[in-house]
């Protein structure tokens, strides 16, 4: 849209759409989305700077040449970043261009000198024939801008610098032709050395050559008859590498097959040789049919055109990752993630991921904050409007922001036409006078049926009249009805001149926003009516005090300057004062001392007085000194024909003392909450559980309803509860006041751990203990080390002294202080005859050197594993691994190295090395492992092996994973009931689907789906080892939670405003309903939910608002309001007007949502009116005295009552209009 909004010459538009493009990419990551938007954010500024049509000043378009090189700048960066050279290659030339634009041709040259490196390495010989012209061209302009420089400082040269020059040059070539003889001489000197010393060094070669060839021959004997010895050796590590190359293979095999995602293997030109079973499922083809397929077929060709398969980078061994259309046997298009790189036999890998959900919840997400965004604002927009005419001008204003339309006019029901004073066109509002018949033109027919209607072709539209479609220039159209509380179309609204044209979105849209219009039209008449009722209210002075009295809250009349004219009965209760006492009084009289802004005051009843409402807290002061908070409320009235303000005022002493003990309450529970650490629980004096943290569900896996009123010793170990009771049992005979136990907790899946707890005995003024206040915590890794600590000496005096690696202990001066055994038998010596040798005994030349700077590191503190070459007793060499490290024992340092005969295992490396690359390739293509976990005959589980991705997902190395306790201590803490649960059932020997979160080595929280595949071992009877495979689902779960976050939103409005909201589903149950809903009816939303509506609805209004809930449902009428009156839960009686609309999901009616407006007042107001009405005409007509009204300026007579016309002897009707 924004590039549309570009070519059509539409900045503003088009750089506001850019803008908010680039700000949704940021927030969901998608950095090729964020290159794309910088890029196009460039050009616009270009094109902006470029357009000879706008009259831009020298300083807007250098700050749009600024703008535009910095946004192609970042864009160049991303894209380079992203490894897309195509993309970088075009906007180099881009910011080539803004660069030549702002007379920067330094910096013009460098960026296309960079695309044309870019496109050569991407387009054909033709094309780079056609770029080199380009430069050549670009060079060209460049060098005449040069010439024309040097040609104006020729000019200023005088005679007398031409001269100088000219001996330069001559000085110069003299000077060229002198050094070219001398060098040709020394040429030929330095040819003739070379050669003889070329010669030379051949005669020491030959000589040198001779003698090695003599060693040679007399070692060569020796060398024969060691490798014979060998031979045997050889052989049998070859078996064993043919073995390990045989299992590397299956377990390779295993992986593709077990891959969750899409797996492919090809040739450079396309063919697929090799496939998994999750391709023939994402493709719809059988294997054998996928297998005969070039990889171009999965493909639409026009997304083949847009987005080509590289296999040229993929040569380079660059790896590719992207997003695009595949197409499926059936037809239908998905979208997937693709990976791919080059394999080392010369093939390619590609691994296809199903993102097709993904994308339609972006899609959805974006259009669904977009609408709602912009549909709300135009709704607070229309509600804040009062006067009629401008509601309709701010309706059209919104709607064409809303959808992008360019004009538009709206249109009210009067005297039987639909009637059109004023037309948008382009932001500028026309005054015009269009009205239309029923069935007469577009509004006569949305008039007539009651529907919108939509053209994206006015001129052949016979519903369109043509002279006014000309008048007004418009291309399309779309029409809205306005429909009123009781069904009537009260007017509607046409939009004009959308660029590429109304849509069924634009719809939906309008149907809303009238829908609001029809309330706000209402509001507005509302206000005229009340406007006008209280005008003739103000005819019966006694009505009007009967009805302020009547109000129990505090009225005051007050001028310009807050003086009290007239209060009501309501401020003569509330202050204690009488009406005498307070009238010609201010607010300062009843100000409670230092307690209000007494200027805050004033400023608020100035503003009121000028027609503002205003309301605020003010403390208050009564008759009797007592001081109370109210709420005031201002606004602007009449007062028997003079300009006054209207303050309400009512006293919310109560409400301040419930939210100030709410306050308190909330603070209390909230810090107890959040700032524990430990677990905390209180039991009573019979060590039953009255309260536990909510943490405590962590410590012992019991919810809360399972241990409270439950004896605490529940959770204690059975060999530690006799000695727990105890020793409660004694700290309460001593009297004392707290005490520390350490013992055996059991959790409720019965792992027993070590707990500290420290309790405090709560005392009444006795010494009887009321309750017990305890903070336990987890010390079982405390206890583990105090243990370990005392196997550590004993289990390294076996580990040393039976070790099958060598262990040694080194003195800093590098001698050997003690060997263990192995170590002794594998240099051929005698542990007491390696004790009085070095190091430097064993080490070979090259060993030596390395030496220092392994100890220096080494005392450095680092932990290192290296190589060595070691002498035999015998004379041989052969190679060790060592692992070093510096321990330190009292005072003296020393170095103890652990040492493992690898010349084995070099020769075995070599042979899977190849096998082992094809598992890094597809463990840094894939974002999924596979595993295998062996189930030992104790129940222990012991991890096997895994392969995969699995160190990118975890940043742990397998290693590692064993070492600190295997796939539980990566486990998240609120899925490990749900872990157990699932292992439980793989012992059942049944398959398991699951989705957990874990912790990553950084700290960060991955989701993962596991699909685990118990093997059963007949033998044995039971379960031997799991297979299974692991998903990353971590960016699923992401935009899962950006839907949660945005529907949250929407419940934070809803429960914000004052409005009333409810959802209900189609049997009418209540199914939501928001805090204002919740109040006025009187029930909190627990109990409101599975209400049916209509029991809050008044019984002589059911049958009306059920005909109106199911014609909704069933015909999917435009949403219209309705009015009715409720009965809430305690008995009040009330009117609300009520606007539905109907809820969707997966393109079915579920329900509906409602929004509703309480109008009590107003019918109140109403009401008032109609008594008022009422007991005017029964004075007037039964008056004894003769009553007329008449018209001031011609004296005609109005009205007159019967009285009148016995006196003039005049009928009614003959009396009416005379003088």
């Amino acid at each position: 849209m924004g590039l549309a909004y570009t070519e059509i010459g539409n900045y503003s538009k088009a750089q506001d759409f850019l803008e908010r493009s680039l700000s949704f990419s940021v927030q969901i990551k998608d950095e090729y989305g964020i290159a794309y938007q910088y890029g196009f954010l460039g050009k616009l500024k270009l094109k902006i700077a470029a357009d000879k049509n706008r009259t831009n000043s020298t300083i807007a378009k250098n700050n749009n040449l600024k703008e535009s090189i910095d946004y192609l700048s970042k864009a160049v960066d991303k894209f380079k970043a992203l490894g897309v050279k195509e993309e970088q290659k075009n906007f180099l030339f881009s910011l080539s261009e803004a660069y030549k634009l702002n007379n920067d041709f330094q910096n013009a040259l460098i960026a296309y000198s960079s695309a044309r490196v870019l496109q050569d390495s991407i387009f054909s010989a033709d094309n780079k024939k056609m770029i080199a012209e380009l430069e050549i061209q670009k060079e060209l302009e460049l060098k005449e801008k040069r010439i024309e420089l040097l040609n104006k400082e020729k000019d200023y040269q005088s005679n007398y610098t031409k001269l100088a020059l000219a001996l330069a040059v001559l000085f110069i070539i003299v000077s060229l032709f002198i050094f070219y003889s001398y060098r040709r001489k020394r040429k030929d000197n330095l040819l003739l050395l070379e050669n003889i010393l070329i010669r030379e060094k051949a005669e020491e070669e030959l000589r040198l050559n001779k003698i090695e060839l003599e060693k040679y021959q007399q070692h060569l004997e020796s060398v024969v008859i060691e490798r014979t010895k060998n031979l045997e050796t050889e052989t049998s590590q070859r078996s064993r590498a043919e073995k390990a190359s045989e299992e590397s293979e299956g377990k390779y095999r295993l992986l593709i097959e077990l891959a969750v995602d899409a797996f492919f293997q090809g040739d450079f030109d396309g063919n697929l040789v090799l496939v998994n079973s999750k391709a023939t499922e994402l493709t719809g083809y059988p294997k054998e049919e996928l297998l005969k397929l070039n990889i171009k077929d999965l493909f639409p060709s026009a997304e083949l055109e847009k987005n080509p398969l590289r296999y040229d980078l993929l040569k380079t061994g660059v790896i590719i990752r992207s997003e695009r259309k595949l197409l499926r046997k059936d037809g239908s298009e998905i979208f997937i993630e693709m990976n791919s790189k080059k394999m080392p036999e010369g093939t390619f890998q590609s691994f296809f991921r199903d993102i097709t959900e993904r994308k339609k919840t972006e899609e959805a997400l974006l259009r669904f904050n977009v609408s709602w965004q912009r549909l709300t604002k135009a709704t607070h927009q229309l509600h804040k409007v009062l006067e009629l005419p401008v509601v309709l001008r701010q309706l059209v204003f919104s709607a064409i922001k809303l959808t992008g339309a360019e004009d538009g006019a709206a249109g009210l029901l009067m005297d039987g036409k639909m009637v059109f004073k004023e037309y948008i066109k382009k932001g500028n509002v026309l005054p015009i006078n269009f009205s239309f018949e029923k069935g007469y033109g577009v509004p006569g027919w949305v008039w007539e049926t009651g529907n919108s209607y939509l053209t994206n072709d006015t001129e052949s539209d016979s519903h369109v009249i043509q002279e006014i479609r000309r008048t007004l220039g418009f291309y399309n159209l779309l029409d809205t009805p306005i429909i009123n509380g009781q069904g009537e179309i009260v007017g509607c609204f046409e939009l004009h001149n959308k660029p590429g044209g109304f849509d069924e979105h634009d719809l939906m849209l309008l149907q809303n926003l009238a829908a609001s219009t029809s309330i706000a039209i209402e509001n507005s008449r509302m206000i005229l009516r009340q406007k006008q009722a209280e005008e003739k209210i103000k005819i019966s002075e006694q009505t009007y005090r009967g009805i302020i009295n009547s109000i129990d809250e505090a009225i005051y009349i007050q001028d310009k300057d807050g003086t009290f004219l007239d209060v009501n009965n309501g401020a003569v209760r509330m202050y204690g004062y009488t009406s005498e006492e307070l009238i010609g009084k201010n607010p300062l009289f009843v100000s409670a001392e230092g307690k209000n802004d007494l200027e805050m005051v004033g400023k608020k009843i100035a503003l009121a007085f000028e027609g503002n409402p205003q309301e605020f807290e003010f403390w208050g002061k009564r008759k009797n000194g007592e001081i109370f908070p109210k709420n005031v409320r201002l606004y602007k009235g009449m007062y028997f024909e003079k300009d006054v303000i209207i303050a309400v005022a009512q006293d919310i002493t109560e409400k301040k003392q419930a939210d100030q003990k709410l306050k308190e309450s909330e603070e209390l529970f909230r810090n107890l909450v959040e700032n524990i650490t430990d677990v905390f629980y209180i039991t009573d004096k019979r060590g039953k559980m009255k309260y536990c943290s909510p943490n405590f569900f962590l410590f012992t896996g019991f919810l809360p309803q399972e241990i409270l009123n439950h004896s605490y010793v529940r959770v204690v170990a059975p060999v530690d509860q006799r000695m727990v009771v105890e020793h409660y049992i004694e700290a309460e005979r001593s009297g004392i006041f707290d005490t520390r136990i350490e013992l055996r907790v059991k959790r409720k899946d019965g792992i027993i751990f070590w707990a500290e707890q420290n309790t405090r005995f709560v005392r009444d003024e006795k010494e009887n203990i009321l309750e017990y206040r305890t903070v336990a915590r987890d010390i079982s890794e405390r206890k583990h080390a105090e243990e370990a600590l005392k196997k550590s000496e004993e289990w390294f005096r076996n580990l040393f002294e039976k070790a099958s690696d060598g262990i040694f202990h080194l003195s800093l001066r590098g001698e050997l202080l003690a060997v263990n055994k192995a170590f002794a038998m594998m240099h051929g010596y005698t542990v007491e005859e390696m004790q009085k040798m070095s190091i430097n005994d064993l080490d070979t030349p090259q060993t030596s050197i390395l030496f220092p700077e392994r100890m220096r590191r080494v005392l450095a503190g680092e932990n290192l594993t290296f190589e060595v070459e070691h002498y035999h007793k015998n004379g041989h060499t052969f190679q060790l691994e060592v692992t070093a490290s510096m321990i330190t024992v009292g005072n003296e340092k020393f170095v103890i190295a652990f040492h493992r005969d690898i010349s084995e295992r070099k020769k075995a490396e070599e042979t899977i090395r190849a096998s082992e690359e094809r598992f890094r390739t597809i463990s840094y293509l894939t974002s999924d492992y596979i595993f295998s976990t062996k189930i030992c005959s104790d129940g222990k589980v012991e991890p096997d092996w895994v392969m995969g991705a699995f160190e990118k997902i975890t940043g742990y190395t397998f290693e590692e994973y064993k070492a600190i306790g295997g796939w539980y201590a990566l486990l998240h803490p609120d899925d490990r009931k749900k872990d157990a649960d699932d292992f439980q059932k793989l012992l059942n020997n049944k398959k398991v689907i699951s989705e957990v979160q874990i912790y990553s080595k950084n700290g960060s929280i991955i989701w993962l789906r596991t699909y685990a595949q118990p093997i059963w071992d007949e033998s044995s009877d039971r379960i031997s080892y799991v297979h299974g495979a692991v998903q990353d689902i971590t960016e699923r779960k992401y935009s899962e939670s950006l839907i949660s976050e945005s529907e949250e939103k929407f419940r934070k409005i809803a429960e914000g405003t004052k409005a009333i909201l409810f959802n209900t589903n189609t049997r009418g149950q209540i199914t939501y309903a928001n805090r204002a809903a919740c109040a006025m009816l009187g029930l909190d939303e627990e109990n409101l939910m599975g209400k049916f509506y209509l029991s809050f609805v008044h019984p002589d209004d059911r049958k009306k608002v059920h005909s109106y809930f199911l014609s909704q449902l069933k015909n999917n009428e435009q949403a219209r309001s309705l009015d009715f009156r409720y009965v809430s839960a305690t008995g009040n009686v009330g009117w609300l007007s009520f606007l539905v609309n109907i809820l969707y999901k997966d393109d079915k009616i579920t329900g509906l949502t409602g929004v509703a407006q309480d109008i009590s007042e107003r019918k109140q107001s109403e009401e008032a009116l109609k008594r008022s009405e009422y007991q005017y005409r029964n004075l007037f007509e039964t008056a004894n005295d003769a009553i007329v009204i008449f018209e001031p300026d011609t004296e005609i007579i109005l009205e007159a009552n019967p009285k009148a016309c016995d006196i003039y002897g005049f009928a009614k009707n003959e009396l009416i209009g005379l003088s």
